[in-house]
């Protein structure tokens, strides 16, 4: 079931791939934006703090901030804040496309939500759903947000 998901919303399954495919930005905000996500200003019409690019961002990481936001009900509108950007280290999850950042506007439904699939080991929720396996924190201080790695 989880296949055709995926397959009906327009997404490449991944089943075949030997190595994961990525999206350009463009790609990826189509898709994140079609699906209720919104991801803030892109770096490419305005560089600095609080641009974030999307361009070579797995699809499977995509796939997963997806998941994670209809699987939580009782959560509100997702922000993406973190994605490719080269603000991050080299050797991050976010600059080989495996991490994005959000923001929810109600933080604590989705902490409940992981809290009731899984207790945190060291501020770090651990879950898998349909084959993917995430890694979910909190990370701040300013702008407080959620950093999500997907497997």
């Amino acid at each position: 079931m989880f296949l055709k998901i995926v397959c009906l919303i327009g997404i490449t399954c991944l089943a075949a791939c030997d190595k994961p495919p990525v999206s350009t930005d463009s790609e990826a905000r189509q898709f994140l934006e079609m699906n209720g996500i919104f991801p803030s200003r892109p770096c490419s019409i305005m560089p600095g703090p609080g641009c974030v690019s999307l361009g070579g961002i797995r699809k499977k990481t995509l796939e997963g901030v997806y998941l994670l936001k209809i699987g939580c009900k009782m959560c509100s509108t997702f922000r993406i804040t973190g994605g490719t950007e080269p603000r991050h280290s080299v050797a991050s999850p976010h600059s080989r496309g495996m991490a994005i950042d959000f923001v929810e506007a109600a933080p604590t439904n989705l902490e409940k939500l992981l809290t009731d699939v899984t207790p945190p080991s060291g501020g770090v929720y651990r879950f898998g759903i349909g084959g993917y396996w995430f890694r979910i924190s909190r990370e701040g201080p300013a702008p407080e947000h959620w950093h999500l790695e997907v497997d």
